[in-house]
């Protein structure tokens, strides 16, 4: 029960996240909306690829079994991740235009106001974008540099301000968390099957959050014995994640493992992996922005696709396994450019 409701703490962290960053991005367009997002897809796409394997089947065995696993990962991230400074194109609000405008020395009374006013709103303008990213203080905001233009002759001067709606919402923690539940059947000629799935599950103000998984792993020393020493696998895993209409995710892996499983009823497995992995997320969201409409201020929306591909790619695992009976816990680690940790929990139904 303890391991069930860790699980579930760690999935609902990740849930409060996503409440949060839909609120947020919709005030970013696709340049800053990529640098704000950037640091947490990588982690996603980690703990995707993370905890496939629980031990690697014995050579020679052909006993079959069932084994029901609550996988909980943890992908750590880079301090120098916590910010992001770019250009890019921003639309300014109406009432940023105003200040911009006054800053300049150009009050209402002058007869080319709305004019300077409408060309400012009209279409985005360069500026410098800078702030916390989704990993960062929750006490820092989007920072906004306009450099200032010049407009039919006339010289509009610099101008900065915060985006206070746009901030930091993992407040510098270490690690990002995720959770899966698998099953898996085996063994067929040295052959695992897993699998990995969540019934769609509706979650207030984020949507429905559902993912699938599958996976094969297969010890070739059942076809031609090698050694007796240790224990080989060739595996390949994929899954693809949904929350709401704000993620789609995907992660791919392959690997070679080696281990070795000591004892009967108490166990120890130590084992390691040499993955190649890749991972994609696609974000999806409306960027709000104001215009004007013959002078009319109206808010018009942008439907916005960004694409994110994990920065991991070739990595190594390493961990133990040690089993009571039907119980059993695996702890290991992957050493990569995200680095993760993973625990499974394991039951043993046959």
């Amino acid at each position: 029960m303890k391991n069930i409701i860790f699980i579930l703490v760690l999935f609902s962290a990740q849930i409060s996240f996503t409440q949060s960053l839909d609120d947020t991005i919709v005030n970013l367009a696709t340049e800053a909306g990529y640098s704000y997002i950037l640091p947490v897809t990588t982690a996603f796409g980690s703990n995707l690829n993370s905890g496939w394997v629980y031990e690697v089947p014995p050579t020679g065995s052909s006993r079959f079994f069932m084994r029901l696993s609550l996988v909980a990962m943890g992908s750590f991230f880079n301090n120098e991740s916590l910010e992001f400074d770019v250009w890019a194109n921003y639309r300014l609000t109406t009432d940023v235009v105003d200040k911009i405008l006054l800053n300049s020395g150009i009050t209402i009374e002058n007869p080319l106001y709305f004019k300077y006013k409408a060309i400012l709103t009209a279409v985005p303008q360069i500026v410098n974008l800078s702030g916390p990213t989704v990993i960062g203080s929750s006490e820092k905001f989007l920072n906004v540099f306009y450099p200032g233009s010049e407009i039919e002759g006339m010289r509009i001067e610099s101008y900065q301000y915060e985006v206070k709606q746009v901030k930091g919402y993992l407040d510098e923690k270490s690690f990002f968390p995720s959770a899966a539940v698998q099953f898996t059947l085996g063994t067929f000629c040295g052959t695992n099957f897993t699998f990995r799935y969540l019934p769609p599950v509706k979650i207030n103000k984020v949507g429905t959050i559902t993912f699938w998984g599958v996976g094969i792993i297969n010890n070739p020393q059942n076809w031609i014995n090698i050694t007796d020493q240790v224990d080989f696998g060739v595996g390949f895993f994929h899954q693809k994640m949904f929350i709401g209409d704000l993620f789609n995710s995907s992660a791919t892996q392959i690997g070679i493992y080696l281990g070795k499983k000591y004892g009967d009823f108490y166990t120890v497995a130590p084992s390691i992996g040499f993955n190649y992995e890749l991972s994609k997320t696609i974000i999806s969201y409306t960027y709000y922005y104001e215009d004007q409409v013959y002078g009319v201020p109206v808010t018009v929306t942008r439907p916005i696709d960004i694409e994110f591909t994990g920065k991991n790619k070739f990595t190594f695992t390493a961990g133990v396994a040690a089993g009571a009976g039907i119980f059993g816990l695996k702890l290991s680690y992957k050493f990569a450019p995200t680095s993760t940790v993973t625990a499974i929990f394991a039951f043993n139904v046959l």
